[in-house]
């Protein structure tokens, strides 16, 4: 009787070409962040500080708990900010603010919060010599603004959703001296350009597309 099984390494030739052919599936572009149309909503703006070359993109994510569902809502670099965003005040939302710097590393901060119905927040990417720093300010009263007293950490060393329950708030990372909105940068995922970053859905590609002229 035949054996017609096919030799191991016969079908090893046969399943790389489709093991690289996923691996090198192009970088699929985060969508846009879209406004509520209902609902209770309150007012992101953004205000960089960015030196030459560095980029920032501020996002919002559809599950704001797990971090999950990444959007991008708004995205800027030096002397350039975007429009103010509509984000719903129902709840908790997730603002991830990414920075790419022109060295090509990066970094990135994570907070939570809970936004008032109304109310205006201003979200406050700055350049750093190694690497970030950000945070969200209430702005509702612009002649009293301050950092969001709701803000609660959600990246950490080695983690870039840090359970809500487990997350500390911005008065707890100032008791304690720790990164009260800092963060360090990253080296690249790889010498070519646009290359997906480790930790991250995030490319800096996308960053580019919304602040080339």
């Amino acid at each position: 009787m035949t054996d017609t099984r096919m030799p191991r390494f016969v079908a090893g030739f046969i399943g790389l070409p489709l093991l690289l052919a996923a691996c090198a599936a192009p970088h699929q572009p985060i969508p846009k962040y879209v406004a509520p149309q209902t609902g209770p909503t309150a007012r992101l703006l953004m205000r960089g500080t960015m030196d030459p070359g560095d980029r920032y993109g501020v996002f919002l994510f559809d599950n704001a708990s797990d971090c999950k569902g990444m959007r991008i809502a708004a995205a800027g670099g030096p002397q350039r900010d975007p429009a103010a965003v509509t984000i719903p005040a129902s709840g908790i939302s997730t603002v991830d603010i990414f920075v790419s710097k022109a060295d090509k590393t990066y970094c990135r901060v994570r907070w939570s919060f809970s936004p008032r119905p109304g109310g205006s927040y201003v979200v406050t990417p700055r350049s750093t010599p190694g690497g970030c720093t950000g945070l969200i300010l209430d702005a509702s009263d612009v002649d009293k603004m301050k950092p969001e007293a709701t803000l609660l950490r959600r990246d950490a060393p080695g983690n870039a959703c840090v359970p809500l329950a487990s997350s500390k708030s911005l008065a707890q990372l100032v008791a304690q001296g720790g990164a009260n909105g800092t963060a360090a940068a990253r080296p690249p995922a790889a010498a070519a350009s646009g290359a997906q970053l480790p930790g991250s859905s995030v490319t800096d590609d996308d960053l580019k597309a919304l602040t080339s002229p």
